[in-house]
C-alpha cells in the first residue's frame, strides 16, 4: 500500500502532544522517505517539526475537521481534498467520534487509523508505551522502538537554538548556570504547593546558579505566588514551545510539575526534577533523564527536602 503521505491527528495540551514523540520517531524509522504531517494545536506539534520527526504540522481549528464527526455528515468538497490528499490517516480521538473513519475513507483515504488516545485509567501503561502498541497492532511501527525505556531525544533546530540564545541573551542571563522552574500545570491541582518552590529556589542562593521562572497561559497564580517570596527572580512569559525548546537547551537543570513543560525537557535530555500530586505517574511520567517525586501515600505531599536533594544530587552528577 502506498504510504506517501502520513497524517497523525493528536490533539490535547502539550504534555500529551509530545508523548507522542516517540511513536512518530518510530514511524519515520518504518517509513523514512514518507511526508508526515501532525494536525492538532500546530504550536504544540511544532517541536516535533525536526528531521527524526514530522515534515510538517497544521491546526485543526478551520480544516474542517469537525465535519468528519458527524455521522451520515454531507463532506464539503475542499475537506474531502484536504483529508483525501493522505495515503494513510491515524487519529487519536474521542470513544463517541464513531463517524470519524467512515468519513475518512469517504474522503478517499486508503488506510484509516483510529484509536482511543489515552489507557485505561489505573491500567499502569505508560501514555508514550501505549501510542507505540497501537501503532504496531496496526503494523506501522516496530512494538520494540521502546524496549527498556529506550526512546531518542527530541532534536534542535539550528533556529531554535538562536532563539533560545536571544532570549536569554536579552533578560541577561548567564545560561551556564541556568535553571529553569515550572510552577504551573495545565491543572491547579497537579501543581506542588508554593512554599515548596521557594524552598528549592532557596536552596540555589549561593550564586553559583541562576534561577528562571517561566509562565504559560495557564500559570500565571503560580508564578505570582512565588513572586510575592522573590520578586527579584526573573519569568519568561508565554514562550512558544519551539522557543521554550530553544531556552532549555542553554539549561542545567529543569524543575516542574506534570506539566507540558517537564514533557518537553526530559525529551532533550535536560536533567529534571518534576513533581507528581495528581496524576499516576506509571502512565503519565516525562520520558527522559528525569527524577519523578510523588506522595508516598494518599493525602500527603512531597516533602521539599526530598525536591531539594533530588535537584542537587542531578546538579552534582
Amino acid at each position: 500500500m502506498n504510504m506517501d503521505r502520513i497524517l497523525l491527528i493528536r490533539t490535547g495540551g502539550l504534555g500529551d502532544c509530545l508523548l507522542l514523540w516517540p511513536a512518530l520517531r518510530a514511524l519515520r524509522r518504518r517509513f523514512p522517505l514518507s511526508n508526515i504531517e501532525l494536525m492538532g494545536i500546530k504550536q504544540r506539534l511544532e517541536p516535533m517539526v525536526v528531521p527524526a520527526g514530522a515534515n510538517h504540522a497544521s491546526d485543526i481549528e478551520g480544516s474542517g475537521y469537525h465535519h468528519l464527526l458527524l455521522p451520515d455528515a454531507n463532506i464539503p468538497t475542499r475537506v474531502a481534498e484536504r483529508f483525501g490528499a493522505f495515503d494513510t490517516v491515524i487519529a487519536f480521538s474521542a470513544k463517541g467520534d464513531l463517524a470519524l473513519g467512515e468519513n475518512l475513507s469517504e474522503c478517499g483515504v486508503d488506510e484509516v487509523h483510529v484509536f482511543l488516545p489515552f489507557p485505561p485509567p489505573g491500567s499502569g501503561i505508560h501514555v508514550a508505551r501505549y501510542t507505540i502498541d497501537l501503532l504496531a497492532s496496526a503494523d506501522l511501527v516496530d512494538s520494540e522502538s521502546m524496549l527498556n525505556g529506550a526512546q531518542d531525544l527530541l532534536p534542535l533546530a539550528d533556529s531554535e537554538i538562536r532563539d533560545g540564545k536571544k532570549i536569554l541573551r536579552d533578560l541577561g542571563i548567564n545560561s551556564d548556570k541556568l535553571i529553569v522552574v515550572a510552577p504551573g500545570s495545565g491543572s491547579e491541582k497537579k501543581n506542588w504547593h508554593t512554599r515548596g518552590f521557594v524552598d528549592v529556589i532557596e536552596s540555589f542562593s549561593t550564586g553559583l546558579f541562576q534561577v528562571l521562572l517561566i509562565e504559560g497561559p495557564a500559570d500565571v497564580a503560580a508564578v505570582e505566588e512565588i513572586k510575592k517570596s522573590m520578586p527579584n527572580l526573573p519569568v519568561l512569559r508565554q514562550l512558544t514551545p519551539s522557543e521554550l525548546k530553544g531556552v532549555m537547551a542553554q539549561c542545567r537543570l529543569f524543575l516542574g510539575n506534570d506539566s507540558g513543560p517537564s514533557h518537553l525537557a526530559g525529551l532533550l535530555g535536560l536533567a529534571s526534577v518534576v513533581v507528581f500530586k495528581a496524576s499516576e505517574p506509571e502512565t503519565w511520567r516525562p520520558l527522559g533523564r528525569v527524577k519523578v517525586l510523588a506522595p508516598r501515600s494518599m493525602g500527603q505531599d512531597v516533602e521539599s527536602s526530598d525536591v531539594v536533594d533530588a535537584c542537587h544530587h542531578l546538579l552534582d552528577s
